[in-house]
Parts: structure tokens; sequence; C-alpha cells
């Protein structure tokens, strides 16, 4: 079977956290002629680089145990109208994992019917770098949406977001300087995230101008 006869995204929803994706994501699910995959962010072409750096091998393992976990909603009992899930007893939805097989990918499609877009929106393809030329080898002529915000106040926004779960409360600039020694991508704040002219140049090198909106 060939990618064509394949029911693949025709355009992918990326951008950086806390510049309000999962908002859009859940608006473009209202629309009648949109399909957009369950979960929100399989990251499927970025996988490449979660599987390469050790830092992320938790988040890779998580995935693959969760995934296992909800394979009886994912590949059967779920319909289109019920997208929740029960992990560990509790309903979960839009659970965000890192799909690394090709035929889960393809399972997060099997509900679309006659919808005219197929929507992706992993937001960590914007940044990872496998993720630009994995994506044009495999659907070229998808369209491009990232979304961005100022990078400071992204970064503030994300630093915000994990105060609640970290056992050791890091000034903001603490912070910031790990995140800026780069030893692990995946440790919030992201600072690496923040770097637009490099991940989108990735995207501008590859896909013609016409393919891309930007946020």
């Amino acid at each position: 079977m060939t990618a064509r006869a394949l029911t693949l995204p025709t355009f992918f929803l990326a951008g950086v956290p806390k510049a309000g994706t999962t908002s859009l994501y859940a608006y473009l699910r209202q629309h009648p002629q949109i399909y957009m995959c369950w979960p929100k962010e399989p990251t499927f072409f970025g996988a490449t680089d979660v599987l390469a750096d050790p830092s992320a091998a938790p988040v890779a393992a998580e995935s693959r145990k969760e995934v296992a976990e909800v394979q009886p909603h994912w590949r059967g009992s779920e319909t289109p109208e019920s997208r929740w899930v029960v992990v560990k007893g509790q309903d979960v939805p839009d659970r965000r994992w890192v799909v690394t097989n090709w035929s889960d990918y393809l399972e997060l499609f099997r509900y679309r019917q006659d919808e005219a877009a197929i929507g992706d929106a992993s937001v960590d393809h914007f940044w990872l770098p496998s993720a630009a030329p994995a994506i044009h080898a495999t659907v070229p002529d998808a369209r491009l949406l990232f979304v961005l915000r100022n990078p400071a106040d992204r970064l503030f926004a994300e630093y915000a977001a994990t105060l609640w779960s970290e056992r050791r409360q890091r000034t903001f600039r603490n912070a910031f300087l790990e995140g800026l020694e780069g030893r692990d991508p995946w440790k919030w704040p992201r600072v690496l995230v923040g770097r637009y002219a490099t991940h989108l140049a990735r995207f501008s090198n590859l896909f013609p101008q016409r393919q891309i909106c930007v946020l």
C-alpha cells in the first residue's frame, strides 16, 4: 500500500508550549469538515529525536506503556463521538504520547470520514530537528500552521506552569540559566524551544512559503 492510499494529515498544527495550540486544536475539532487526530500530540515525525536523546527516554517509555493500556479504546471500542479513555482508573482526555510505530500512527486517523482537512497537532514538531525532513518525505504537500508567542513571555509561562509540581522552588533566573545550559532539552523551562528562527528555517528550506502560515 502506498502513502497516497493511506489516510494521512493534510496539515500540521505545531508551535510552542503556552501559545494557545491546545485551544486552537479544540476549536478545529468542532469544525465538521476538519478531522483532528487523537491524541493531540503523537509527535510521530519527531520520534527519532526523542528516542535518540537519553534524557527523553522516560518520556518515550511512559508513552509506550500508556499506549498499550489504552489500545482497546484506541483500536476498536472508541467511537468518533467519544474521545475519552480510561488510564489507571481515571478518565483522561486527549492524552499526549510519543507514537513511534507507523501502524499505530495510522490508527489515529481510522475514524476519518469525508472531512476536507486532516490535522496532526504535535507541538514539538516545531523544534525537534528530525520533524521537518520526516514530514516533507512523507507528506510534502501538507500545510504547516505554527502558533508562536513572545519567547520571553512563553518561557516564563512554562516556568510558572511547573511550579506546582516541583519539589524545589527555583527562581525564574535559575531555571532560565539551567535551561540555557542545554544539558536537558526536556527539562522545563525549555529555552531551546524559543529559538524560532532556527526552527522555522528547517521548514522554510523544504516547504514552499505558500504552505506555511505563522501566527
